[in-house]
């Protein structure tokens, strides 16, 4: 069932405006595509918002979904990450209960937002559809939604802009002196970072997501054996 949202679809203002570019042809067609800025490729957004919950947690979920993907981190420890690739007329929703990350007092929601830019046998990415969206519930009611008050600013350690595998995906060329190892705390500074603009006008169909979310998981060795190192003399 399509999901109704309260919540505005956000995004970096360097794709506010750009209108959508079709994918969709018949390959007798042999239409060109418009060319895709490259700056607007392999494109690295993180979002903030910081909110405060007054009353007892209760049960709160959380759902969210972006173009073409995002990592959830709430008050600096991971969620979770997704959505699985689909189209926009049918674009999937991840829904998390987050009550476990969550407190009374002041909290964070902090998103890495990617955004591929190409067009391949993997991806049907670079089509100017960028950004996210997201609704927080509090025991079945709204108590927080995405819109222009939330904060962005790009990840500067992803300097790559080589392609690999047919083009398929960028090479992983990271410079981790430009990360920002604090974004995802509730006390960081985010005064310099700019407000997201909403995109009232998109043409999104948001579905929820019928296969689970990608599982990450961290598997600990049952015990740690260490050898004593022999001496040798000669």
């Amino acid at each position: 069932m399509e999901k109704i949202w309260t919540a505005k679809w956000i995004m970096d203002k360097q794709f506010y405006g750009l209108k959508p570019i079709n994918l969709f042809h018949k390959a007798k067609d042999k239409i060109t595509l418009p060319e895709h800025k490259p700056e607007l490729k392999n494109h690295h957004m993180l979002v903030r918002k910081k909110f405060n919950i007054e009353e007892d947690i209760g049960e709160c979920f959380l759902d969210i979904t972006a173009d073409d993907y995002y990592k959830l981190y709430i008050n600096n420890k991971f969620v979770g990450q997704g959505p699985a690739p689909a189209y926009h007329y049918n674009y999937n929703v991840n829904r998390y209960n987050v009550t476990e990350y969550l407190k009374k007092g002041a909290n964070v929601i902090s998103v890495h937002v990617y955004y591929q830019g190409l067009v391949n046998r993997v991806w049907n990415s670079g089509d100017y559809r960028q950004g996210m969206i997201a609704e927080l519930y509090r025991n079945n009611e709204l108590l927080l939604l995405t819109d222009s008050t939330w904060k962005y600013t790009l990840a500067k350690e992803f300097v790559g802009t080589e392609t690999i595998g047919y083009e398929t995906q960028f090479v992983e060329d990271i410079d981790s002196r430009l990360k920002d190892k604090h974004w995802k705390e509730i006390d960081y500074d985010d005064s310099n970072w700019e407000n997201v603009v909403e995109n009232n006008i998109h043409d999104y169909k948001f579905v929820m997501q019928i296969t689970p979310p990608l599982q990450i998981y961290e598997i600990k060795p049952a015990y740690v054996k260490i050898k004593k190192r022999r001496t040798l003399f000669y």
